[in-house]
């Protein structure tokens, strides 16, 4: 999910009967929903983002042919490339100021970062484990354009800057929960914060580099665990953070009073996964998020 300087929503979503690369949009005031690419398994791992003109940028898998897909509307057409063809799960994806776009990405048990800042997609590989897969990766960038990825891997939660000039890795967590997605954000002074599942005990938590060095918190701790979480952060610097709980409910959390508070999006009955955060410009909170019992896309607005 990205917000325009409209208010306006987009959204890049796999359809999952037909395999491919969707992207919609309430801008004209009505959804309307178009398919961007069809051409084989593709759409997986999506992730949008806009530009400072309002324009869409998408990265995602290409499941067929294994390769790292990018495609934008920039020209008022839909542009589509290829960024690697070595893998390209578990994308998130930035625009920085001078339009240049920002990716990261896994292929199985790597982490890499891809750029087209010199005019064609260069990529860098980050860190490769030999005990398992990369399960989960999300990229910010910072108010001068350094690089701050997180990432998850069967050993826990891990964080990758190149805040010094060369690439380094630190673990945060080594108890976070291995297939659940967690989300990475920035505020106006830089300081980093992730939201993510951890076990035992089973607890929703934000990672925070606030105070000059990584600090965890409780955000909620259910008897059981979500898998899906992402994170927004509003002009303020306070944190928001959509979440699938325990019961598969969509639930919210803010610390915008000064403490966490938690309350029930939509608690229908399986319904908040794959869910995906956004403060507009006047505060307003926007969540995407599917709804696995009725096998449907929703949209909720606070």
């Amino acid at each position: 999910l990205a917000i325009d300087s409209g208010k306006k929503a987009h959204l890049s979503f796999f359809n999952a009967a037909t395999a491919d690369l969707m992207y919609a949009t309430n801008a004209t005031g009505a959804w309307q929903v178009e398919t961007v690419e069809s051409l084989g398994d593709v759409g997986r791992s999506t992730s949008i983002t806009l530009d400072q003109t309002g324009k869409t940028h998408i990265a995602y898998y290409d499941l067929t042919n294994n390769r790292l897909r990018y495609a934008t509307n920039a020209s008022g057409v839909w542009v589509i490339s290829t960024v690697a063809n070595n893998g390209g799960t578990h994308t998130d994806l930035a625009i920085d100021p001078t339009g240049n776009v920002h990716i990261s990405y896994a292929a199985g048990n790597t982490i890499s970062y891809a750029t087209n800042t010199s005019g064609a997609w260069v990529s860098t590989f980050l860190a490769g484990f030999s005990g398992g897969n990369v399960t989960g990766t999300a990229l910010v960038l910072d108010s001068t354009q350094n690089i701050h990825v997180m990432y998850k891997v069967d050993t826990g939660l891990l964080y990758a800057t190149n805040l010094s000039g060369i690439w380094s890795n630190t673990v945060l967590d080594v108890s976070a929960i291995l297939q659940s997605t967690s989300a990475i954000a920035i505020d106006s002074a830089n300081r980093l914060s992730i939201s993510y599942w951890r076990s035992p005990p089973f607890e929703l938590r934000r990672a925070t580099s606030a105070l000059g060095i990584w600090t965890t918190e409780i955000v909620d701790s259910p008897d059981w665990f979500g898998i899906h979480t992402s994170i927004a952060i509003d002009s303020v610097d306070a944190v928001h953070i959509a979440y699938e709980d325990a019961n598969l409910d969509l639930k919210y959390a803010t610390n915008r009073t000064g403490s966490w508070q938690t309350q029930f999006v939509d608690a229908v009955g399986n319904v908040g996964r794959y869910n995906s955060i956004a403060i507009d410009t006047i505060g307003r909170v926007h969540i995407a998020y599917f709804d696995a019992t009725n096998g449907m896309i929703k949209y909720a607005v606070k």
